[in-house]
This record gives C-alpha cells, sequence and structure tokens, in this order.
C-alpha cells in the first residue's frame, strides 16, 4: 500500500510538474506572439511615417534658397520647378495692407505655392525696396496663352522681412459666377429697349447698379466671363456675343471680395434690333 501510495504521490507530483511547465511554455508562446505583433506594429508605424514624408515632399513646392537680393531664386527656371496652384478662394484670404504690415510675409507664399514664373524688382517711394511676384498660369506651357490667367503679389520690405501690400489676380474662374455660360446659338438675344434699360450704378463700387443675379434671370448667362481683381475689389464682366444675331454686349460688375455682392458699373455693346 505504501508503495503505492507513493507511487501515486510521485504521479501526482509529476502531473503538476507538467502542468507548470505547459503553462510556462504556454506564457512564453504568448510573450512570443506580443512580441512579434510588437515589432509589426512598429513596422507598420515607420512605413507609415516615410511614406507620409514622401508624400509631403512629393507634393510640397520645390523651393531654392531665398536670396532676396537675387530674384533669380524667387523664380523657375523651367518647366519641372513651376508649379500653379493658384485658385481665387485662395487669393482671396491672402492678408495684404497698404499701409503697415500685413501678415503674408514673402517666403510664406514661396513656401505655400513654390517658385514664382517671374520675379523682379521694383522702386516704391517711402520703402525700402519691394519685389513683384507674377505666378502665370500659362508660364511654360504657351507663350500665346501667357498674360492671360495670372495671380500678380507686390512685396515691400520692412526691415529684413517683405511682406504683401498689394495683390492682383486676372482671368481665373470665380465660382458660382463663372460657372455657366450660354452658346453663341442660345444666347439671349438683346434689344436695344432691354439695353437701355440696365442701370449703371457707381464706376468705382456699382452701388446704385442693377444686381448680377436680376441679369442671370432675366437674360440668362453671358458667352463668356472675364474676371480681375485688385486686393478686395472683384470685377467680373460678361459678354453676350452672337455673330449671327449680331449682338455683343459687355457688362461689368464690381463687389467686395467678403461680401461678392455684385452691381453694374459699366455697359458697352452693339445691338441689331
Amino acid at each position: 500500500m505504501k508503495k503505492e501510495e507513493k507511487s501515486l504521490g510521485d504521479l501526482g507530483s509529476e502531473l503538476e510538474q507538467s502542468i507548470k511547465q505547459e503553462d510556462i511554455r504556454r506564457d512564453e508562446g504568448k510573450s512570443s506572439v506580443n512580441l512579434l505583433i510588437h515589432i509589426l506594429g512598429s513596422l507598420i508605424l515607420i512605413v507609415v511615417v516615410v511614406l507620409v514624408i514622401f508624400s509631403f515632399k512629393k507634393d510640397s513646392p520645390l523651393v531654392k534658397e531665398i536670396d532676396y537680393n537675387d530674384t533669380n531664386t524667387l523664380k523657375a527656371s523651367d518647366a519641372s520647378d513651376y508649379h500653379f496652384n493658384w485658385s481665387f478662394d485662395k487669393f482671396k484670404y491672402l492678408d495684404w495692407k497698404i499701409e503697415g504690415k500685413s501678415k503674408t510675409h514673402l517666403d510664406t507664399i514661396i513656401n505655400d505655392f513654390g517658385l514664382a514664373s517671374s520675379a523682379e524688382h521694383r522702386s516704391i517711394a517711402n520703402t525700402d525696396g519691394a519685389i513683384l511676384l507674377t505666378y502665370d498660369q500659362d508660364a511654360f506651357a504657351s507663350t500665346l496663352k501667357e498674360g492671360n490667367h495670372f495671380v500678380k503679389l507686390t512685396f515691400v520690405k520692412y526691415g529684413n522681412v517683405y511682406i504683401l501690400q498689394t495683390k492682383e489676380l486676372y482671368g481665373l474662374p470665380i465660382s458660382p459666377y463663372t460657372d455657366k455660360i450660354s452658346t453663341a446659338a442660345n444666347v439671349h438675344k438683346w434689344t436695344s429697349q432691354e439695353y437701355q434699360a440696365l442701370k449703371v450704378g457707381s464706376s468705382s463700387d456699382g452701388n446704385g447698379g442693377v444686381d448680377l443675379e436680376s441679369i442671370t434671370q432675366t437674360y440668362g448667362y453671358p458667352t463668356s466671363y472675364q474676371t480681375s481683381v485688385y486686393n478686395d475689389k472683384v470685377t467680373l464682366r460678361l459678354r453676350y456675343y452672337s455673330l449671327e444675331q449680331g449682338e455683343d454686349i459687355y457688362l461689368s460688375f464690381i463687389a467686395k471680395a467678403d461680401k461678392m455682392s455684385f452691381k453694374l458699373s459699366r455697359k458697352q455693346g452693339d445691338i441689331n434690333d
């Protein structure tokens, strides 16, 4: 009996020892799996960070070291250096000031929008100097189209920095006002009476003139638009043209950039009743 009890005791000890070893192996397995998961997670994080950095560098403009005395460091040398990334909305929010200091610095523009298509020094009274940057949408692409779609920014020197004094945009679309057009075949046929009835407001701000929405609702959309912005003054020029109908009418509207309430400031045209 004692041998049998001893054997049973030994068997129990062996079983207990076996269970402990199995628990140890299981814990070691879990540790290995956790370690593997941790390593994989770290690798994935590293890959993501590298991709983000690569993407940022790829999308960011390539900028030379800026030397304000050398305008060549502010402008692209060829098409590979140049990326036109402007829109009316981006332009509208640029802080500018004729007098005093604006929050928009030249180096910030270069970093955000890349090298300009042209850059030149300007002399402006009562300043330490100025630089004009031009971003032409068609630069390095078509010399025939250059000058039709652009952004011009004039920076004046204050101490060691150049800050934005004036800004100009020309030819870029201004959504939603330029989104819809008519063709020559379906453009409204104006009469002299309709044209003469159009109330023109102040030439400086359009105050007192008929509003743009009334024109497009009554006479439809024009065959083309021309846009121009100087600082916060937005001018929208509509053209109603039809060779077949013998009409060519231009209507100019003015609005403040922060309100965009267009009023007729000028009209001119030929009508064949």
